[in-house]
């Protein structure tokens, strides 16, 4: 099976503002990031109020993850205006470059 997207640095409002324009999508819809280890979650959304291994029992898979937005993730701040959550991922297929 194969499964194709788009990808860019969640970190460059350029970059983010260039996958809300190739998708024609609204601001309003908003875009998931996808962390290379399920670690790396808590640095983008607060995880706190999430059981002990949650994470790790639904990470990586087919599973995204919304959380409340941490005020201090290195996210651009074009990426999910209007909205105080995060949806993350992470997933188990190759990323090709």
């Amino acid at each position: 099976m194969l499964i194709t997207g788009l990808a860019a640095s969640a970190r460059s409002t350029a970059a983010v503002q260039r996958i809300y324009q190739i998708k024609r999508r609204q601001e309003s819809a908003p875009l998931a990031i996808c962390v290379g280890d399920v670690h790396d979650v808590s640095a983008y959304g607060d995880i706190s109020h999430l059981p002990a291994g949650l994470l790790s029992r639904l990470l990586p898979g087919p599973v995204t993850v919304v959380l409340p937005r941490r005020p201090d993730a290195p996210l651009s701040p074009e990426l999910n205006p209007g909205t105080s959550t995060i949806g993350a991922l992470a997933s188990i297929a190759v990323i090709i470059h």
